[in-house]
């Protein structure tokens, strides 16, 4: 099982380091939590003589779905162990009011130190709490982590020094963009993929259609396999309705149905100048590059859908690791020039133009000469990302960094 180090360190920093009894940790089903979590105990993150893992299928669960039941359980732990100690419920989801019986259990004992940590998907504003709480996201597997679970890294420094090793990297980064970022496909062998990748679809399929109604199923089936064709479009509701023939306000319920779900996540346009630049609508990726995979075929990354796959892939590797330091925007003036996204630092509010290039070239993309003039003031660096070409060029006294897709 490949040890994700890097979001352990996050973990340990951002969670045991805090003063908070409660943490969430959240993500899609599949996404690796369970196992993260296991790596944690396995490699003394969290220690193995104080902590419990709870799985599902343990007789105990049917025994703490009520605070009473759940008070005499942490009491029949407790009884044997002093100080801290953490408590590990495995898909906290299918455990009814979990939060509130934690909640409950420390209100009423004043235990401070027993640590809970609750992994399951159910969406932040589900899990509302008065007292302090940390999500903690587990997403899938970022490229950088693709390629350590291959044995192999990806230095920026490195590239620049020999250039010439950056084709060689090239198959492992189709082979990912092929197969997106799931722990349980990126580890399987080659044969086993396919049927990995279309029963985790099947699965996230059947979950979004328990929250649709019955009679439209076929119609959201049939919505979805149009939306997988607009990825990087703007999100426009009434195109949706116009192609897949189904009114507005449905289309608007299912977008918020995969938004709340994880399957998809929207940006909003960059804007100060309404007069010049799109604001209505927004933009959306999928969140896992194995979705675009099992809803346009294995073969959507070497058809012409290519160019919208490597934006939901840099946008997603950005989304893993940037957000929530960054809000990342898309730019699109009302005569159509547009950069790809606009990462804005939540700290200090500098600007990162970022736009993507299915065409390894050194060339300025006009619209970063538009954005300089408006903007200018506030943006530190520009990035262009392409196929296989690295170098530097100015724009003024900014740099522009061209940069293969390998080093995002």
């Amino acid at each position: 099982m490949f040890y994700r180090k890097k979001l352990a360190e996050r973990f340990q920093r951002e969670c045991l380091q805090s003063e908070a009894n409660i943490i969430h940790m959240s993500g899609l089903p599949h996404s690796g939590k369970s196992s993260f979590a296991k790596s944690l105990i396995e490699n003394g993150i969290l220690e193995s003589t104080t902590t419990k893992f709870i799985e599902i299928n343990d007789s105990v669960v049917g025994e703490i779905d009520t605070p009473k039941g759940f008070n005499i359980f942490i009491s029949n732990i407790r009884e044997f162990t002093s100080g801290k100690f953490s408590i590990v419920f495995d898909n906290g989801e299918y455990i009814p009011g979990i939060f509130d019986i934690i909640e409950n259990y420390i209100d009423s004992t004043g235990d401070n130190d027993t640590r809970f940590i609750v992994l399951s998907s159910l969406p932040e504003t589900e899990t509302i709490l008065s007292m302090e709480k940390i999500t903690f996201r587990v997403l899938p597997f970022s490229f950088k982590e693709f390629m350590e679970n291959r044995g192999k890294s990806v230095e920026l420094i490195a590239l620049k020094n020999n250039p010439k090793v950056i084709p060689s990297f090239l198959p492992l980064l189709e082979e990912y963009m092929s197969i997106g970022g799931y722990p349980e496909v990126v580890e399987a062998s080659n044969e086993n993929r396919e049927g990995i990748i279309m029963r985790i679809f099947e699965d996230t399929k059947n979950d979004i259609l328990a929250k649709v109604k019955t009679r439209d199923h076929a119609v959201f089936l049939k919505f979805i396999q149009v939306l997988a064709t607009q990825t990087w479009e703007l999100l426009k509701i009434d195109k949706l309705s116009q192609i897949t023939d189904v009114p507005r306000r449905t289309i608007d319920r299912f977008v918020e149905i995969l938004e709340s779900s994880g399957i998809i996540i929207t940006i909003d346009p960059f804007v100060r100048n309404k007069e010049k630049e799109t604001s209505i609508h927004k933009k959306f990726y999928f969140s896992d590059l194995s979705f675009l995979r099992a809803i346009l075929g294995p073969y959507a990354l070497h058809s012409t859908d290519r160019a919208r796959v490597y934006e939901n892939f840099i946008f997603l590797e950005l989304y893993r690791n940037l957000y929530p330091v960054h809000t990342i925007y898309f730019y699109r003036k009302k005569s159509q020039a547009s950069i790809s996204f606009i990462l804005e630092h939540n700290g200090n509010g500098a600007l990162t133009p970022i736009d993507v290039s299915e065409r390894s070239s050194d060339a300025t993309p006009q619209a970063f000469l538009s954005f300089e003039a408006d903007y200018g003031a506030e943006v530190n660096r520009y990035i262009v990302f392409n196929g296989s070409k690295l170098t530097e060029k100015e724009l003024g006294e900014k740099k522009i960094y061209i940069l293969p897709y390998i080093a995002v």
